[in-house]
């Protein structure tokens, strides 16, 4: 910088602390499962929803709510609540 014909030296004005990040979004937490059942030709219902496949393998949020597992087959049936944490 000049003044008047004279130089002089300046400190440079310090950077302020960066802020502290942000906290970003939670990330959703998920619970994997794995359902297999006898027979072999009995499906699962998921809150109603049908699941593919026996056994069936899947990702659900873990979400605290209380859900619905179904399991049917000729001559069988089991309902399941389930609450994931």
């Amino acid at each position: 910088m000049r003044r008047n014909g004279s130089f002089f030296l300046t400190r440079p004005t310090p950077t302020p602390p960066a802020s502290p990040p942000e906290a970003t979004a939670a990330i959703p937490r998920e619970i994997e499962v794995t359902f297999t059942a006898t027979p072999q030709d009995a499906q699962f219902f998921w809150d109603d929803k049908p699941l593919p496949g026996n056994p069936f393998k899947g990702r659900f949020p873990a979400d605290g709510k209380a859900h619905c597992l179904v399991v049917r087959a000729p001559g069988f049936s089991l309902a399941l609540l389930l609450p994931l944490r």
